[in-house]
């Protein structure tokens, strides 16, 4: 595998290991992308994209606290907080590895896929990752990309269908998406919201349990009209905290969006990628447009866990406009090339993992 111009970076720390053999990692700083792009905007952008997701938890937290409230009064509150907390402490750490072969995926060693690996690993020096950021792929024609995990257990997964599908400018585009969710932590935001969310639900039964089996009493003592209203609250607490959640992960996508263009320093790679995605999955649905093209995304965009594609692609190209004419995409003026030891791997390489991919 080689890179035109430079090269691989002059200042690579190498170690074994026994999965995958050679690891690059530790790049040097030079490719690192906050070291040329307009920080002011990034950093403004990025804190206020922090907290309007501290703002939804926040509001999460507190619905807890008001379901609690509802039940036993200021004991409630204090109980609400104590299994909150208690779920906090006890709740499974999954390793990646494990989270990615229930998925069927499988990890991409550095020799079924050089250039591969060598375009994840420039990005995940110039995201500022330290920690190793495994790879894995999955035999899947669906155009996916995801990420799971933070620190020293996470790990990046790519679809054979969004292999096949990008080119190597909007790929870089993908896994620095995938990379921006690690670095910032989405993954600890979401598994507490989920948290909350779970108590919620929990707090909730058992109101209505407790509401349902007192109703007689409440009638009796002409309580009718605040059991109604603690009846609809308690109905209400799981589907308002479900509407939060799905409004953090949006601002985290937003956000992981930008980080990505920061790692780049070239959102419009991102921005054609995410249009392809949503091209293929308007042909996808080829039959129900023969019908009734209504039909096609009609999900209301607050019901999405992603924002809407359109928004996604506008802020990039917003992003793109803050850019200096000066400040070069972190792939400028390069190109790859596969190295095999072989025909039977140049064969294995092409066809199975990169597809088309140019």
């Amino acid at each position: 595998m080689r890179w035109m111009s430079d090269g691989i970076p002059h200042r690579v720390r190498t170690r074994w290991n026994s999965r995958h053999g050679l690891e690059y990692s530790a790049i040097s700083d030079k490719y690192k992308s906050n070291s040329v792009m307009p920080t002011v905007y990034f950093t403004k952008s990025r804190w206020s994209n922090f907290f309007i997701g501290a703002i939804l938890l926040a509001v999460m937290f507190v619905l807890n606290l008001a379901v609690g409230w509802i039940l036993f009064g200021n004991f409630g509150a204090l109980f609400a907080t104590g299994l909150l907390v208690f779920s906090l402490l006890t709740f499974p750490s999954i390793a990646s590895q494990a989270v990615m072969r229930s998925y069927g995926a499988r990890e991409i060693s550095l020799h079924e896929a050089p250039e591969l690996w060598q375009l994840f690993q420039r990005l995940t020096a110039a995201a500022g990752i330290k920690h190793v950021v495994e790879l894995f792929y999955l035999p899947s024609s669906v155009p996916n990309a995801f990420a799971f995990g933070t620190d020293s257990n996470a790990a990046v997964c790519v679809s054979d269908g969004i292999l096949r599908m990008m080119t190597a400018r909007e790929l870089a585009g993908i896994l620095a998406h995938e990379l921006a969710h690690i670095k910032n932590r989405d993954t600890s935001f979401m598994s507490l919201a989920l948290v909350i969310r779970r108590v919620n639900g929990l707090l909730a039964r058992i109101g209505l349990l407790v509401l349902f089996f007192g109703l007689p009493s409440f009638l009796m003592g002409g309580g009718g009209r605040g059991l109604l209203w603690a009846g609809v609250l308690l109905m209400a607490a799981p589907f308002v905290a479900l509407l939060l959640e799905l409004a953090l992960s949006r601002a985290r996508e937003f956000n992981a969006d930008l980080t990505a263009a920061e790692i780049t320093r070239d959102p419009l790679g991102l921005a054609s990628a995410l249009q392809k995605i949503e091209s293929a999955i308007r042909r996808g649905h080829w039959w129900q447009s023969e019908i009734d093209p209504r039909t096609i995304l009609r999900e209301p965009t607050w019901l999405r866990t992603h924002p809407g594609t359109d928004e996604r692609i506008k802020r990039l190209r917003e992003i793109q406009k803050q850019i200096p004419p000066d400040v070069k995409p972190l792939l400028a003026n390069r190109e790859i090339h596969v190295v095999a030891d072989s025909p039977r791997r140049r064969k294995k390489v092409s066809q199975v993992l990169l597809g088309s991919w140019r």
